[in-house]
């Protein structure tokens, strides 16, 4: 596996573990006056963002006949490519699960939880981040003439 490669396989868990020590060491005790309603907007928006990597990773999966798809599969890069939507997708997921389970917690008490919620926030960004890339890498490519 080549460098970049792996620079993009940690790179969502590299941001996770940045920005959720940062909170916990140098802002402990930050908590937004209306964190409530940040978490349930990150909540909507990751929620459908979920679906929406979820579309298009099936889409690209039944596209045979495709430039894109047929030459990432002749390069053997296909299922990488999976890989970074179905790693989004979990970063996502993660992000929903415990957004949806904040609700019972106090984070105003409990510092380290938001910080663990901000890791998250943070993985899953850069995680889809990368998605956001790879399309627009495979829209700039030209069509075969």
């Amino acid at each position: 596996m080549t460098l970049r490669a792996n620079i993009e396989r940690w790179l969502p868990v590299a941001a996770a573990a940045l920005f959720g020590a940062t909170h916990a060491l140098w802002l402990p005790s930050t908590y937004p006056p209306r964190g409530e309603d940040l978490i349930s907007a990150v909540l909507d928006i990751s929620g459908i963002a979920v679906g929406f990597l979820a579309t298009g990773q099936a889409l690209l999966c039944s596209m045979t006949d495709n430039f894109v798809v047929s030459t990432l599969r002749k390069h053997g890069r296909f299922n990488d490519m999976l890989r970074m939507f179905s790693v989004a997708i979990y970063w996502l997921l993660g992000l929903v699960i415990y957004s949806l389970l904040s609700f019972f917690a106090d984070f105003q008490t409990h510092h380290v939880l938001f910080s663990l919620w901000i890791a998250l926030l943070a993985g899953a960004s850069v995680a889809t981040l990368q998605i956001l890339r790879l399309f627009h890498k495979i829209l700039r490519v030209p069509s075969p003439s």
